[in-house]
């Protein structure tokens, strides 16, 4: 995936609603096609428009990683899981922020 389609895909998404730093904002029920990783996070997929994770699944069967799946949930873009500085400049662990992620998630494999 390139540069160009990731920076595309979070325009698209950061176009649908505007949200303080640590708020959540809906888009709606969507479908996304890609494949199936799973990352420290949760489940995700792997999709040509980024990476979206399946929150609410912890990770993926062995026997589906690595597969197409089609994912269907409510697309959520949030700061909540984005690393942190603290007082003394240590920085937590997390994620880049402005993650995009599906919450109600059903799926299969294509």
């Amino acid at each position: 995936m390139t540069r160009l389609g990731v920076a595309v895909f979070a325009g698209i998404l950061a176009g649908c609603c505007s949200s303080s730093p640590g708020e959540k904002e809906s888009t709606g029920m969507v479908e996304i096609r890609g494949e199936a990783v799973n990352a420290k996070l949760s489940a995700a997929v792997l999709s040509d428009k980024g990476l979206v994770y399946c929150i609410e699944i912890p990770e993926w069967p062995e026997n589906v990683v690595g597969r197409r799946v089609a994912v269907r949930g409510r697309l959520e873009k949030t700061d909540q899981f984005r690393a942190r500085t603290g007082p003394s400049g240590e920085r937590t662990a997390g994620t880049s922020g402005g993650d995009s992620l599906l919450r109600s998630v059903t799926w299969h494999v294509e």
